[in-house]
């Protein structure tokens, strides 16, 4: 099986190329970066997906606040791009899995969101994310995974901007008014595996399972299982004053993929504590 993987520098597509490389050997990967391979260019598409069986889209535009005024950029990546990506996949007869986000919601629900859910993004980089949804759906063998909460073992994220800033910082108030599951890379891109051969095709959610937090409890669970001593207050999503707002309420529910029995997405803290103490040297 041929499976081409864009993206493939960033904390997603890092850990879908070593599941891929350890649960199958004799699949036949190839990685692509912005700089080998530019998804908003058709000719580029069409020429790297002859002969591809799979593709794994995680390529993205991701900067929340700086979608807010490089709009036409935003499009262009996580829009347009997935169109050329829709187009050619539907030409080879090959299936796409494309990553989406809880961006997509308002965030003003106070239960977790369903596939079933109304969508209606209120910033950017939600409402480019779901017009790239929209084009992903155009091709005939889909898969479309929303998650949430993204954190793993290379490029930046959440996990380690906390543990850098415990080093330098007396203290550090951090945002307790909006509520999610954090989400393994290592524990998605089990799932995405599931996904290559499977005909179950449509929206998912995957996301961490367990007991939604706050970023300010994430944090506090972050230091405990490290050992970190630096005090953490809670403060209002006001008080950052971002460019683009955030969801106050982004806990996703893995309904479907609970369905057809693919939910193997662990707890979020046990997920956190066996990538802070397994990838401690990197920590």
């Amino acid at each position: 099986m041929n499976i081409l993987i864009t993206g493939a520098d960033g904390q997603l597509g890092f850990e879908v190329i070593r599941r891929l490389k350890l649960e199958d050997e004799s699949l036949n990967i190839t990685a692509t970066d912005v700089n080998s391979l530019d998804i908003c260019n058709i000719e580029e598409v069409e020429k790297a997906l002859k002969g591809i069986d799979v593709v794994i889209n995680c390529a993205a535009f991701t900067n929340v606040d700086l979608c807010e005024s490089e709009i036409e950029a935003a499009y262009k990546i996580n829009c347009d791009g997935v169109k050329n990506l829709a187009d050619v996949c539907n030409k080879e007869n090959a299936v796409l899995i494309h990553i989406s986000t809880d961006y997509v919601f308002d965030g003003n629900k106070t239960t977790p969101y369903t596939e079933e859910d109304k969508v209606n993004p209120v910033t950017v980089y939600g409402k480019s994310k779901l017009a790239g949804e929209r084009e992903a759906e155009k091709c005939r063998k889909h898969f479309i995974l929303r998650t949430s909460w993204l954190y793993g073992e290379n490029g930046k994220n959440f996990v380690k901007t906390m543990i850098s800033l415990s080093k330098t910082k007396e203290f550090l108030k951090v945002v307790d008014d909006q509520t999610g599951t954090p989400t393994s890379a290592f524990d998605l891109a089990k799932v995405i595996y599931l996904f290559i051969n499977c005909n179950d095709y449509g929206i998912y959610h995957c996301t961490g399972n367990g007991q939604a937090v706050s970023w300010y409890e994430f944090t506090k669970e972050i230091f405990r299982i490290k050992g970190i001593a630096t005090p953490v207050y809670p403060c209002s999503s006001e008080e950052f004053n971002a460019k683009a707002p955030r969801p106050h309420y982004s806990v996703l529910e893995n309904r479907k993929l609970q369905n057809i029995g693919k939910d193997i997405m662990r707890d979020w803290k046990i997920a956190l504590n066996e990538f802070l103490t397994e990838r401690n040297e990197i920590l």
